[in-house]
């Protein structure tokens, strides 16, 4: 379409390869002090739930066999309990906070933004998926 060459496989593999580095690093830096560096952890929150959905939506779909279930919950439902519960007790910690210095309003707020963009998220992963609505 744009007189570009198709992109070899292994290129795609390097990308993907070199963004798994980026990550893995982003989580040993997490680990250190996963108070101080939720945003990695609930970024990682979000990418495991999301390929989780996404994995629901190609077997769905008849794209992927369902083993990729199996997968899926192995490599991503297993983190889930131990991501979520970071990124709670982080935004519990902030609440409180941000309770005593401003409103409850404020981090409610800001709660809700953080929950509807998560839902925004797995909405357009599964429409990507599908190839159509689910609504």
């Amino acid at each position: 379409l744009l007189g570009v060459a198709p992109v070899s496989p292994l290129a795609v593999w390097d990308a993907l390869l070199w963004v798994l580095a980026l990550a893995g690093a982003a989580l040993l830096l997490a680990a250190i002090d996963p108070a101080k560096n939720w945003v990695i952890v609930l970024i990682s929150f979000v990418a495991k739930a999301g390929a989780f959905a996404g994995a629901i939506a190609l077997v769905l779909n008849g794209s992927a066999p369902q083993r990729l279930l199996a997968v899926s919950v192995a490599n991503d439902v297993a983190w889930l309990p131990v991501l979520g519960a970071v990124t709670i007790a982080r935004t519990a910690a902030d609440m409180i906070r941000a309770r005593r210095q401003t409103s409850f309003f404020a981090a409610g707020a800001g709660l809700l933004v953080v929950g509807y963009l998560i839902v925004l998220f797995f909405y357009h992963t599964i429409v990507q998926t599908t190839g159509g609505s689910i609504i």
